[in-house]
């Protein structure tokens, strides 16, 4: 057999694959329970971004309240060590 129609053969048989494939998927059709699985998963990954974003939105809060204590606490020592030295 000669390298042409090795090459020949090679050819068809790739291209009887892909349209097995492509005629596989293009009879293939969604039913409902498909569907509605792609909904719930749908919804399970935007209540999941939404969960996270509300974790995020809680850190982010109580990081800005720490600072909020730690600089408050910073301008009381500041103010009672000013205190001090005025009464020294």
């Amino acid at each position: 057999m000669t390298i042409q129609k090795k090459s020949l053969i090679s050819t068809l048989n790739t291209t009887k694959k892909a349209i097995v494939a492509s005629s596989a998927v293009e009879t293939a059709s969604l039913t409902p329970a498909t569907k509605n699985l792609a909904h719930k998963n749908l919804a399970h990954k935007n209540l999941a971004h939404k969960n996270l974003a509300q974790k995020n939105l809680a850190q982010k809060n109580l990081a800005q309240k720490n600072l909020a204590q730690k600089n408050l606490a910073q301008k009381n020592l500041a103010q009672k060590n000013l205190a001090q030295k005025n009464l020294a």
